[in-house]
């Protein structure tokens, strides 16, 4: 049992260390000025690590209610991916409680898979402006999002 907490802790740390350094790569070829990783509990999202360019918006430890995330929508959406242009008109987000708390307009996230393939959180990138996501970012964010869930 001691081990598998020790695995545990030592995997957070390794997962903190490669969000970090893909963060700044990230938010350049997307242009947004928030990323950030979740890990997904049994009723709650919280934030691991995050990267805020101008303002601070996510803040690692940051947790909501599972319910009410953004996580779960991608995380329940069959292409393991959710993005809007604008999350506080997007039907899907708009009455959510942490929309109106963030005030968030562009959003993209993906999902996270351990090496067994079962969802452990998101990797997520969000803006204060509107922002249309293109395919292709679509496609380099799940590519990222395979290179961090390998740590």
């Amino acid at each position: 049992m001691a081990d598998d907490y020790e695995n545990e802790i030592t995997n957070y740390y390794s997962l903190k260390s490669v969000s970090r350094k893909m963060f700044d790569l990230i938010s350049k070829q997307l242009n947004v000025k928030t990323t950030y990783v979740t890990r997904k509990g049994k009723r709650a999202i919280t934030v691991l690590s995050s990267f805020n360019e101008d303002e601070e918006i996510i803040t690692e430890g940051y947790s909501v209610e599972y319910g009410e995330t953004y996580c779960r929508l991608i995380i329940t959406n069959e292409g393991s991916t959710m993005k809007t242009k604008n999350l506080m008109t997007d039907s899907r987000t708009r009455e959510l409680e942490v929309t109106g708390e963030l005030k968030i307009k562009g959003f993209l996230g993906v999902t996270l898979k351990d090496l067994k393939g079962n969802v452990f959180g998101t990797l997520c990138v969000m803006d204060r402006k509107e922002r249309e996501f293109s395919e292709d970012d679509v496609n380099y964010l799940h590519s990222i999002a395979g290179i961090v869930s390998y740590h």
